[in-house]
Parts: structure tokens; C-alpha cells; sequence
């Protein structure tokens, strides 16, 4: 089946990652991001303000984008797939033990997207007490219902101002429940420039945490989230009911630890990589439950 890019007759451009394994399918469906769609061999999904169309061509990642040229989307893309990190250096460093070697084996190749801030803590406050078809959906309607149309079938998210004029009960009646509220405070914190969410890339991971922890309806593990997934923060550990799990399975066994305790205690233990170590577990835990029922 053709990308959904196919009938505007441009030629694809390619990004090479040699040397590298890089895993597409489970990086962009590993509960990162929330709006790429599979069509065939190809992947559809929204990045910086464009329709995108992604396919793997062998050691290479092909890619159509509308409407900016491919030219000005390439060296955005290579950012956002994490092509020039390093990923076998990080597999060294947090493989401690044979937990997390099988799973990194499961999946070698799979990425931490590098994600726009304001977009990312958008999608983990609507991630809230859900599952990821209902985060999905949630999501795309937002965008639909307020976001400004890009083309092709696809919106974008809407903006700090797009969100809060829309209103709590707008919110509400898209199915987002308590988390209408959430939304639209931080977009209001957002869109008065009470928080500078691009110019946390460059504060301390503590400094960082400290002020999405401001926001309303953002708690420690949404926050790592953000600081994972946006911030460059790779040192970042949320801790959600997958992670509690097997880190009380594998490492902590039953003892009281509070979720904050088993963050701190994982960002040590796996080091200032401790993230990838997460997202290994997280993926590797949710796919093998589900293959177990």
C-alpha cells in the first residue's frame, strides 16, 4: 500500500544510520508518541508541524514530508529518531544484569524520540489513568477538534493558546474527563510564558523536574516522562504500574518502596542512561503480558 504521501509526486529522500541497529516499528510503538499510524510497510505520522511517511530501507530510513521540502525535514528527523546517538555505548552502560540484557535483546534498535515539549506534555497528561488505544484516540481528537489542519487527513496539536480557549468543558465532552482541567491550566501557564518549557532542555534534570512539577496534574512520573521523551533528560526513570511491577519483581521484591524511592534507586543503579534501561523494561514487560493472555 502507498504512503499517504504517494500522490503528491515527490521523491524520497533517505537517512542513513549504519553501524547503529535501529528498530522503527518498536520506537515509534513503544508508548513514546501517540499519532504515528502503520499503512502497509510504511508509517504515517505528525512531526513538527508535517505529515510524515517513514519507511526502513535497509540501513537507511526513507521519508516523504508535507508541506515543508524534505531537505529542511531531514536533519529535524535525524534529531528526532536519535540516529547519531550512540545506542550500543548506552547498552553497555546500564547492562547490570540479565534482566535487562533480554530485553534490550528483545528489542535492540528501539529509540527515545527526541519530541516537542509543549506536544509531549500534552500527550502524558492525557495518559493519565489510560491505556495507549485510549490515549490514541483521545489525542487525535484533541487535535482534530482544535488543532490547525496540516493537510492529509492530519492536524496538529493544538497550541497553548488553541487549548486554553477552548475551555475545560470542550475538553470534557471529547471524552478527556478530569483531565480537561489539567490541559487547560498548563496550557494557560504555557501560553502566559509562566514556564519556558524549551529552555528546560538545557537545566539541570533536578531544576527541570522542579518546575513541570508546578503544573497542575503533573506528578513525578508524568514529569519523567517529559524529561525523557522532550527534554533531554536521559537520565529520567518514570515509574508507572508496568515499571512498580518489575522492578519489584526483579530487583526490590515486596518491601514498601514508594515510587519516588524506586525512581531514585533505578536512576542510580542504571546510571545516567537510566532511561533507556526504563523504556527497555517498560516495552518488554507490556508486550510479553500480552502475549501471555
Amino acid at each position: 500500500m502507498p504512503g499517504l504521501l504517494s500522490n503528491h509526486k515527490k521523491a524520497s529522500m533517505r537517512l542513513s544510520f549504519k553501524r547503529q541497529p535501529f528498530d522503527l516499528h518498536n520506537t515509534l510503538f513503544s508508548g513514546q508518541n501517540f499519532r504515528w499510524r502503520k499503512i502497509g510497510e510504511r508509517y504515517n505520522g505528525v512531526v513538527f508541524g508535517n505529515v510524515v511517511d517513514v519507511q526502513l530501507d535497509g540501513d537507511g530510513l526513507e521519508f516523504t514530508s508535507y508541506p515543508d521540502l524534505d531537505s529542511i525535514m531531514g536533519p529535524l528527523l535525524r534529531d528526532y529518531f536519535s540516529l547519531d546517538f550512540d545506542i550500543d555505548a548506552v547498552y553497555d552502560s546500564i547492562s547490570k544484569d540479565n534482566h535487562i540484557r533480554v530485553a534490550i535483546e528483545r528489542y535492540r534498535g528501539m529509540r527515545i524520540l527526541r519530541q516537542d515539549p509543549w506536544e509531549t506534555v500534552v500527550s502524558f497528561l492525557c495518559a493519565q489513568a489510560s491505556n495507549v488505544p485510549r490515549i490514541t484516540k483521545n489525542v487525535e481528537d484533541m487535535c482534530e477538534s482544535f488543532g490547525s489542519e496540516i493537510g492529509l487527513g492530519r492536524h496538529n496539536y493544538p497550541t497553548p493558546e488553541q487549548l486554553a480557549s477552548a475551555g475545560e468543558n470542550a475538553l470534557r465532552e471529547i471524552g478527556l474527563g478530569y483531565r480537561a482541567k489539567f490541559l487547560v491550566d498548563t496550557a494557560r501557564c504555557v501560553a502566559d510564558s509562566e514556564i519556558q518549557l524549551t529552555q528546560l532542555r538545557t537545566a539541570s534534570y533536578d531544576d527541570a523536574l522542579a518546575s513541570l512539577l508546578m503544573l497542575n496534574g503533573v506528578g513525578d512520573k508524568v514529569a519523567n516522562c517529559i524529561l525523557l521523551f522532550a527534554l533531554d533528560k536521559p537520565s529520567a526513570f518514570p515509574v508507572d504500574t508496568w515499571i512498580q511491577k518489575m522492578l519489584q519483581q526483579w530487583y526490590l521484591g515486596q518491601k514498601k518502596t514508594g515510587l519516588k524511592q524506586m525512581r531514585m534507586w533505578a536512576q542510580d543503579y542504571f546510571g545516567q542512561h537510566a532511561g533507556y534501561a526504563n523504556q527497555y523494561i517498560f516495552h518488554s514487560s507490556r508486550i510479553e503480558n500480552k502475549r501471555s493472555i
